[in-house]
């Protein structure tokens, strides 16, 4: 049996709260007057400037706001970008993504731990850059393949991201080597 009376009422609900929220969103486009950056720790104000695609005197629309942020995202040092306006002023709100800020080892004694900061920083990941975790998980695998041409075919990496002070974080590649394969007999 059908029951309109349910149906309806839900209907008409989605109907509003979806035409709210496309109304909610839209932007009338407007000269930008002046540009407010929001949440910046360690970027400078002029490097988000540099990347931003929207300067003062440039008409906004919600495809400038689209263009900004991905631009800002494509730089890497940010986790997120929003966007808001009040009035004609554009206000740029920013979360960077962390530094790292120190890389350590445990349970290795195949390597020296040198080299094995130097095979990281080939990756990408080195003290001082900003914490990302496709590169920390490439330097898993790089730490992996080193202990596999070793003969360490048991070696399993685990790694653990601490949060420490100023918005850093702290690497620690955990290592247990296992033993290593030999050949017993031709």
């Amino acid at each position: 049996m059908f029951k309109p009376h349910r149906f309806v009422p839900k209907t008409v609900i989605a109907a509003a709260f979806a035409a709210h929220g496309l109304l909610a969103h839209a932007t009338t486009p407007f000269v930008v007057q002046d540009i407010r950056i929001e949440g910046l720790q360690r970027v400078e104000p002029g490097t988000v400037f540099a990347y931003l695609p929207i300067k003062q005197g440039d008409t906004f629309s919600d495809d400038k706001a689209s263009e900004a942020i991905r631009a800002l995202y494509a730089t890497g040092f940010f986790n997120d970008v929003k966007i808001a306006t009040q009035g004609n002023v554009v206000i740029v709100q920013v979360l960077e993504r962390p530094a790292i800020g120190t890389i350590d080892f445990s349970g290795i004694h195949e390597f020296d731990k040198d080299n094995l900061t130097k095979a990281l920083r080939a990756v990408g990941l080195s003290q001082g850059r900003y914490y990302d975790k496709a590169l920390v998980d490439k330097a898993e695998q790089e730490l992996k393949r080193q202990y596999l041409t070793r003969g360490y075919y048991a070696a399993e990496v685990t790694t653990t991201i601490t949060p420490i002070d100023r918005n850093r974080v702290s690497v620690l590649f955990s290592v247990a080597e296992g033993p290593s394969a030999k050949i017993r007999q031709i």
